[in-house]
């Protein structure tokens, strides 16, 4: 790769060469280009491609922070042009950029897995569970009995999706270099899941077990606890869905 003369279509007529790097290969590609980086005010850039595979990509300021705008591989003969302050990165490929592919796949499948995941609590916790107590001829200690074997299997289905939504997280993240924040919402989930069935869970259990049995409780909020952990989940889960259906087709 090549950066500088001689100009190529597409500039102002007023530009004029000013700098040529060196031809850079994957050995001697600085360090400093391959993060993120801007040329000065009054500087534009052209990057050449001799041969190989050149993985570029766009940022823009959003807040606080840079956020990639746009992935470009460039091959032989390729040309790109920087704007002026433009922050990008490059780096070089060792051949086609077919993992796009996987991070699109990665991206379709954890949400998915993360609407599957709320359709089976909102099915499961907020409909089926409290739906049983209406039922006239069914006894407490029965509704109780037929609650505590839906959530057994309710909670088989949410670590399904757990394990594929963490597989496929996985899997892009190690072949598209995904930014640790996608994995944020995803970590949520799981952690209202364990915080539902190591803390709150067993406490459930030990009340309902002593209600079958026919002994006296004392009035809880257990229930209101589980409600709203449930409800945290179900709005972590569909805002990630909708999140990473939005972002297939793009890259990070």
């Amino acid at each position: 790769m090549t950066a500088g003369a001689p100009k190529p279509s597409g500039l102002p007529n007023h530009v004029r060469p000013c700098k040529t790097t060196p031809l850079f290969t994957p050995e001697t590609l600085p360090k400093s280009l391959q993060e993120v980086h801007s040329t000065k005010a009054s500087v534009r850039g052209v990057a050449r491609v001799s041969r190989g595979v050149l993985r570029f990509e766009r940022f823009a300021q959003s807040d606080d922070s840079l956020k990639s705008v746009a992935v470009e591989y460039l091959r032989s003969g390729d040309t790109n042009t920087i704007a002026p302050e433009e922050p990008h990165e490059v780096s070089f490929l060792e051949q086609e950029p077919s993992m796009s592919l996987h991070s699109n796949k990665a991206r379709t499948i954890t949400a998915a897995a993360a609407f599957l995941w709320a359709g089976a609590v909102i099915g499961g916790s907020l409909i089926a569970a409290p739906a049983k107590f209406q039922v006239a001829d069914l006894t407490l200690p029965v509704a109780l009995q037929i609650g505590q074997v839906t959530f057994r299997w309710l909670v088989v289905v949410e670590l399904t999706m757990a394990i594929v939504m963490c597989l496929a997280l996985t899997f892009g993240f190690l072949n598209r270099k995904l930014h640790w924040r996608s994995l944020l919402l995803p970590s949520l989930a799981v952690l209202l899941l364990a915080v539902q069935w190591i803390g709150v869970m067993p406490l459930l259990t030990e009340r309902t077990t002593a209600i079958i049995s026919g002994e006296a409780v004392p009035s809880s909020h257990l229930h209101l606890v589980y409600v709203f952990l449930e409800l945290a989940k179900i709005a972590v889960l569909t805002t990630n869905g909708f999140l990473y259906l939005k972002s297939v087709g793009h890259t990070e």
